[in-house]
């Protein structure tokens, strides 16, 4: 068996591009993809988090909007390309396979991380996007 693994970017038009492509010349048995189903619900639906997701978890609240102002500067709605792999998948008739935990079992990790290394995290994130 063989393993496409495809680098992607949540807010780029391009990787929405690259997993079309790529898809449909591999025609792969399966494909995962990065989310949860309750994440995977939102992005299908378009639900956005309310005032009680937003007090459970300020993070991923803070990352939500984070998404969203990118998408806005890049004018791109952020997971595309997790959408478009589904949307593929679907009408090949090819089983799509989630490999996220859920959202709480990350913010629970990511609760133990020492404060210094999460602003670390937040200082350093924006700079990726322009290298």
């Amino acid at each position: 068996m063989e393993l496409t693994i495809v680098p992607v970017a949540h807010i780029s038009s391009k990787s929405v591009e690259k997993v079309r492509e790529i898809i449909l010349s591999v025609k792969p048995d399966f494909i995962a993809v990065e989310l949860d189903r309750s994440r995977l619900q939102a992005l299908l639906t378009g639900k956005r988090p309310g005032i009680r997701d937003s007090l459970r978890s300020p993070f991923f609240f803070m990352l939500y909007l984070l998404q969203q102002a990118l998408g806005k500067v890049f004018a791109i709605k952020p997971g595309r390309e997790q959408l478009e792999a589904v949307k593929l998948a679907r009408e090949l008739g090819i089983p799509i396979v989630l490999i996220d935990i859920t959202g709480q079992e990350i913010a629970l990790g990511f609760k133990r991380i020492p404060f210094r290394e999460k602003l670390g995290l937040f200082l350093e994130a924006p700079k990726s996007l322009f290298k």
